[in-house]
């Protein structure tokens, strides 16, 4: 984005009344190879300099710079998360054993069923200790290690 001279391009639209956000990127490809390559150079150097100096004088703005997330970047960030698919969320049940029998324990497809999955199976296990508030919510009350 700081190497200029036409090397990236970047534009939006939408937003407005619920309409996802548009983002196209358009890269010039025959400047790569110049521009592109130049800049990159810099900023590897840069970062290998402050980094091999412990220059956290100097190196802390720079990086600074080069990470705030403001204006055209924050509505950038509206554009990609607004076709962002939801994440896969991966839940299994337990096995447990109950009068010598053993009883498949299974939890709803939501964040909170994977959280309760995992801290029964914990708990069974004597890993960590969780209690439940009351009202489904499952806090952590102690944590000790378990040889293996």
């Amino acid at each position: 984005m700081n190497a200029g001279k036409g090397l990236l391009r970047i534009t939006h639209s939408g937003g407005t009344d619920g309409e996802p956000y548009d983002l196209r990127i358009k890269l010039d490809r025959s400047l790569i190879s110049t521009v592109g390559r130049s800049a990159l150079a810099d900023l590897i150097l840069y970062l290998q300099t402050f980094r091999c100096t412990a220059d956290v004088k100097h190196a802390t703005p720079y990086f600074n710079e080069l990470t705030d997330v403001d204006g055209d970047y924050l509505i950038w960030r509206k554009a990609v998360e607004s076709r962002q698919p939801k994440r896969f969320l991966f839940l299994q049940g337990n096995i447990f054993m109950k009068d010598g029998h053993p009883e498949l324990k299974e939890y709803p497809a939501t964040k909170e069923g994977l959280i309760q999955s995992w801290g029964e199976r914990a708990r069974d296990l004597g890993i960590l200790g969780f209690a439940a508030d009351g009202i489904g919510q499952w806090n952590l009350v102690t944590c000790r290690s378990q040889e293996l």
